[in-house]
């Protein structure tokens, strides 16, 4: 599964008088990307370059945006690759500090930044969340909440009546985890999802 961030994130590096703003931030199509992207830009009305970098899925797009070929935009891209990052861009500005870096110093400040960006965000990735609802007796019951902790699903009771109602969250392998453990898995029914975040370190 592919890594992400939650939400925007940014972080500044400085060489030799010259500034380099970083930002990683997730994507859900092309618009997105374009949207944030122009926000950056004109929130940067002075810079010098702002180059960029999305992965998404099959698609891929760079640019250099007036930097040396090479130093920008393709390395930017290849941070995210490299790391299995998708569904996420990169975009750093530059402020021109009025010395010339080297096409090698001038890669690696866009790199840095970037890295940088990309570290202070939250990591994780999106996942599809799903929510089933489930009836069985008092006894069933209690062996479903022992189970479902184990499991790392959420369940939480509906109604007690003549048989418990309950509805279980988690991932689409609750059906068959709970056949294969014995219940009576008949009045089962899915009756909604969500995306949710998960944290690098919770997945």
């Amino acid at each position: 599964m592919k890594r992400c961030l939650r939400k925007l994130s940014s972080a500044s590096i400085k060489m030799l008088n010259s500034e380099f703003i970083g930002y990683a931030f997730p994507i859900k199509d092309v618009e997105s990307f374009k949207k944030q992207y122009e926000e950056i830009v004109s929130s940067h009305p002075k810079a010098d370059h702002i180059p960029y970098a999305y992965s998404l899925g099959n698609k891929t797009k760079s640019s250099d945006d007036g930097e040396p070929s090479g130093t920008a935009g393709r390395p930017l891209l290849s941070l995210l690759q490299n790391r299995e990052f998708d569904g996420m861009s990169l975009v750093v500005v530059r402020y021109f500090g009025g010395t010339k870096l080297g096409t090698g110093r001038l890669r690696r400040c866009f790199v840095d930044a970037a890295t940088l960006a990309l570290d202070q965000g939250e990591i994780g990735f999106w996942k599809e969340e799903i929510s089933y609802s489930l009836e069985s007796d008092y006894s069933a019951y209690q062996k479903l909440l022992s189970f479902s902790k184990k499991k790392g699903f959420h369940l939480k009771p509906i109604d007690f009546s003549a048989k418990v109602i309950m509805e279980i969250t988690g991932d689409d392998t609750i059906p068959l985890s709970l056949e294969k453990e014995g219940f009576d898995v008949t009045s089962l029914k899915r009756v909604g999802s969500q995306m949710v975040f998960a944290k690098e370190e919770e997945s």
